[in-house]
């Protein structure tokens, strides 16, 4: 017996608002090590420069939901570091515990050497206006 499958309509290969925006090239920094991480400090306070830091896990759910939105922050403030570090990466241990990271997402702004800002949690209207703030300073 021959099965005959549905054809696809066309509405279902338009790709989600999500996808649109997280195939663009973003210029996040996967942070792998604890000397990668202070020689990207050491970088921001010569040139006095904002970072953001996402503090996330892989089997995170807020932060999975918000990464695309990360990813977008970084293609719209170029003169912005952006830099994720899971949590569970084994170089990176020493500064997880440095920041006190007891929940994800966590992100931290940095100008120059300096924290000036944190959000805990998924808040996207937060971290928009924190990177809006910064980014103009």
């Amino acid at each position: 017996m021959q099965r005959v499958l549905p054809a696809l309509s066309a509405s279902f290969l338009v790709a989600s608002p999500l996808r649109s925006f997280a195939s663009a090239p973003d210029s996040v920094i996967d942070v792998q090590t604890d000397a990668q991480f202070e020689s990207l400090l050491a970088e921001m306070k010569e040139k006095q420069q904002v970072g953001v830091l996402d503090f996330t896990a892989k089997w995170c759910g807020p932060c999975r939901t918000i990464a695309p939105h990360f990813s977008k922050l970084s293609i719209e403030h170029p003169n912005i570091k952006f830099m994720k570090l899971d949590i569970e990466t084994p170089g990176l241990s020493k500064t997880v515990q440095g920041h006190g990271i007891t929940a994800m997402p966590t992100f931290i702004i940095y100008k120059g050497a300096t924290r000036v800002g944190q959000i805990v949690g998924a808040n996207l209207d937060q971290l928009k206006k924190l990177v809006q703030i910064h980014s103009s300073s």
